[in-house]
């Protein structure tokens, strides 16, 4: 070997899962046929990845982060606003406050605004006029409110202001009343706590007067499609200074997405990200495309990372058989990569269960695949037979770590290394 092994890692998001009636028990995966993903299942070793914790479930942007090389101690403090405001290279300065926020199908019932959809029927078209009514809307207090589609139902709205905070809560909790928007609340003893979830709360109610009565939203209730209808706000935060692995080791990496939640942490970290307009979310994306520019990036670059959105769509919208069914496409995009000389891993952000659509706390499957490295006795990629691979059960920065290693970019532990392997 006369230089080191560059690493490809493939992120099928949202790809773990639960077992499904209507395959016998079996997950998509397994029901997935996927000679590729086997061979390197074959001749390399397999782990189950706990993104954070075992049990715990995680949102894509810390799923995604952890995999790409944020220190686990910063966990808590990334907010998914200032990423999404990353990823349409939104200028924001400190101080600003950034929200997730969904175009979503609402209703007015009596005095609450019932949650009919809250993705209104994954709305891809004509957000940017929606979006230009809303910044209309004069907040109270002197806060200024911009909002910005991103992808699909996906939107940013950047807050400025002399006195606003991010401790409020999300508008987006299901879990407290299933099917209503929730009042934005104040979580700090504060006045700017309290005057920002105020304007929010008034945002979100004129932003449902508006977007109900708006043509876009007319036409799409005449065409038969869920009007976007209302906002739904979520994951509030300022940008903040964040550690990462990767750049700690200096290792020049490439990302290959088309979804504004990864984009955005490929600028936060400073990577190079890769785009084109045929890449989409979807499992309509083109992967012969996706994989032929990974493969170009991995000429100058020492890691890239594949990701693909569409396995997470694909659950979240309880389609067992698509699922299955762009697992196998995705194997076939990839079936003739060489393989004989780079370090190649396939895992993924989270599970996503496909029976309730929403993000698990289980494990997800993974192999680590190089040239030089060990194997272990599985043979097929799964989660049951990652359950039985040689690298057991593994967080997102401890199976980094491998990968690295495998690639020959690691040092011996130094005392200055641990904030970075706190988590190991």
């Amino acid at each position: 070997m006369s230089s080191l092994p560059k690493g490809l890692i493939i992120v099928l998001d949202g790809l773990g899962d639960r077992p499904i009636a209507e395959f016998n028990g079996l997950t998509p995966l397994e029901k997935a046929q996927t000679p590729f993903f086997d061979q390197l299942a074959a001749q390399g070793m397999c782990a189950m990845v706990n993104p954070l914790t075992p049990g715990l479930p995680v949102g894509t942007h810390i799923g995604m982060a952890l995999l790409m090389g944020l220190a686990p101690k910063d966990a808590a403090h990334l907010a998914r606003g200032p990423v999404e405001a990353a990823g349409i290279n939104l200028a924001v300065q400190p101080g600003d406050v950034i929200l997730r926020c969904n175009f979503a199908h609402i209703e007015a019932e009596q005095d609450r605004l019932k949650v009919l959809d809250r993705r209104a029927g994954r709305i891809n078209q004509q957000t940017d006029i929606l979006a230009q009514a809303l910044n209309l809307i004069e907040l109270p207090h002197g806060i200024k409110a911009t909002f910005y589609p991103t992808t699909q139902h996906r939107a940013v709205l950047h807050l400025q202001g002399r006195n606003i905070s991010a401790n409020i809560s999300n508008t987006d909790s299901p879990e407290i009343i299933p099917g209503y928007v929730q009042p934005c609340k104040p979580l700090a003893d504060e006045d700017a706590a309290f005057q920002t979830a105020e304007a929010i709360n008034f945002f979100s109610n004129q932003a449902y007067q508006i977007l109900q009565q708006h043509p876009v939203n007319q036409q799409r209730i005449a065409q038969g499609n869920a009007p976007a209808s209302g906002i739904l706000c979520r994951s509030p935060g300022k940008i903040s200074s964040i550690h990462n692995l990767l750049n700690y080791y200096k290792i020049k990496t490439a990302v290959v997405s088309a979804e504004s939640t990864v984009i955005g942490l490929g600028k936060l970290f400073g990577f190079t990200n890769i785009n084109q307009p045929t890449f989409t979310a979807l499992p309509d994306t083109d992967l012969s495309a996706k994989v032929t520019s990974a493969l170009q990036a991995l000429k100058t670059h020492d890691l890239v990372y594949l990701h693909i959105k569409g396995t997470d769509i694909c659950a979240h919208d309880h389609q067992a058989k698509l699922k299955t069914q762009f697992i196998e496409e995705i194997d076939q995009a990839l079936a003739d990569i060489d393989i004989s000389d780079m370090v190649i891993a396939v895992t993924a952000d989270h599970s996503t269960n496909t029976n309730s659509g929403l993000h698990s706390g289980d494990p997800v499957p993974s192999i680590c695949y190089s040239p030089y490295g060990r194997r272990d006795k599985t043979i097929h990629y799964s989660e049951q037979d990652c359950m039985r691979g040689g690298l057991g059960s593994l967080s997102s920065n401890a199976f980094l770590l491998t990968i690295l290693d495998q690639m020959g970019q690691l040092h011996n532990f130094k005392k200055e290394d641990t904030l970075y392997l706190e988590s190991i």
